[in-house]
């Protein structure tokens, strides 16, 4: 397991109702790595053999609501998945990076987080291999 802690500060959330400002406030859970902007842990409700978590200590509910100052949060977030990843043995074959905005996306925690998923060949849920396919007007931005 990669354990990786830099020096700390104060906790930045401030949401007493969210699940994620309790964790990085109490700092429970299956740590994997901590600094002053980002908290990872483990999923306690892993879809594949490894299914870690990677926070802002910031608490922002929802990726459409980010703004120009998150940017690099949202970056480091990316980064410090990657590095996480890059020290699992099980993920060597490749992993998945995801985020949910929304309830449409299924998001069931209101506080924007990265979860990488493997250690196994994942397959894409029905819902979207199933899709018909895109037209000729469909835009850019969605393909």
């Amino acid at each position: 397991m990669f354990l990786f802690k830099e020096k700390k500060q104060a906790s930045q959330c401030q949401n007493e109702n969210c699940v994620f400002c309790k964790i990085v406030k109490k700092r429970c859970g299956r740590i994997i790595y901590e600094d002053n902007d980002v908290l990872a842990f483990y999923n306690i409700h892993p879809q594949a053999p490894v299914h870690f978590l990677v926070i802002p200590k910031k608490h922002i509910d929802m990726v459409q609501n980010v703004t120009t100052k998150d940017s690099k949060l949202l970056g480091k977030l990316m980064y410090v998945g990657t590095m996480i990843a890059k020290n699992i043995p099980e993920l060597k074959n490749g992993y998945r990076l995801l985020m949910n905005n929304g309830e449409n996306a299924r998001q069931e925690v209101y506080h924007i987080h990265l979860q990488v998923v493997g250690g196994t060949k994942l397959i894409y849920p029905k819902h979207i291999k199933n899709q018909p396919k895109r037209s000729s007007t469909t835009s850019s931005l969605s393909e």
